[in-house]
């Protein structure tokens, strides 16, 4: 996108321009979903994400790619280009229609990441981090669209770009957002068959994974903050020895229903 700005703008020819500026637009709603597709990943929903499903969030972006190649026959995108300072743009019929799925994929990412730093307090800085580049983009993309001139086509593609690669940079280097080690240790958690619970200084969960919330019928999220003795049968003096690192051991069996219709659950 960056270079087809570079290009645009270096052009002298005005169909050269126009061919430019087509360029740059084919290329912004496959870049959306792509990254929609990482947020996905970085969320930890990538178990949604096969070779079917990576294909459905593409097909809209495919056919605005074919309509906007194939716009000098039916005019559905853009019905006219001229010059005005730089080069503008009429919208056609399906323009706005088109581009509302660029507007869906950014709820889709802010949706996603609100959910994740609800989940776990280490990634809340990271993912304001990148709300905040969302949002910037999106306001920078609709008044680039709008054609309010407060911005020029290129000046908005280059701003949109730099906020991008500031702030991804920032969360992937400073705050490890792409850590092998961590993404291993997370799967390894996510996939015991044991409870497992993580504590805080002051005895409450900061983390719990998906056999522990099963185990005590609460939804993850629920039990987040809250104190385990809050969440857990157990008596004062196990909770003082479990905090004083007294206890190399112990075994509690829990026996309750999730539902009215379950049978017991015995957890050990």
């Amino acid at each position: 996108m960056a270079l087809g700005v570079i290009l645009e703008r270096s052009a002298e020819d005005f169909s050269t321009k126009v061919f430019w500026i087509k360029f740059i637009a084919i290329w912004q709603q496959p870049l959306s979903t792509t990254i929609t597709c990482f947020v996905l990943q970085y969320a930890g929903l990538g178990r949604w994400l096969n070779r079917r499903t990576y294909m459905l969030p593409f097909l809209i972006p495919l056919l605005c790619m074919l309509f906007m190649i194939t716009n000098d026959f039916h005019h559905l995108i853009w019905t006219d280009f001229w010059m005005n300072r730089y080069v503008v743009s009429s919208r056609g019929r399906l323009y706005w229609v088109f581009n509302s799925y660029t507007y869906l994929l950014g709820f889709v990412n802010f949706v996603t990441l609100v959910r994740l730093a609800m989940r776990s307090a280490g990634h809340r800085l990271p993912v304001a981090i990148i709300v905040s580049c969302q949002i910037i983009t999106r306001v920078v993309y609709t008044i680039d669209k709008l054609n309010a001139g407060l911005i020029g086509p290129g000046e908005s593609v280059f701003l949109i770009v730099g906020v991008m690669s500031l702030a991804y940079a920032v969360a992937f280097l400073r705050f490890h957002v792409i850590d092998p080690v961590l993404a291993a240790r997370t799967l390894a958690l996510q996939q015991m068959r044991e409870g497992f619970f993580v504590l805080d200084l002051q005895g409450c969960i900061s983390d719990v994974n998906p056999v522990g919330a099963a185990i005590l019928c609460i939804p993850e999220v629920a039990l987040r903050h809250k104190r385990l003795g809050e969440v857990m049968p157990l008596n004062a003096d196990i909770l003082e020895k479990l905090e004083n690192q007294e206890a190399d051991q112990t075994e509690i069996t829990l026996r309750r229903y999730c539902t009215e219709t379950d049978a017991p659950i015995e957890k050990k």
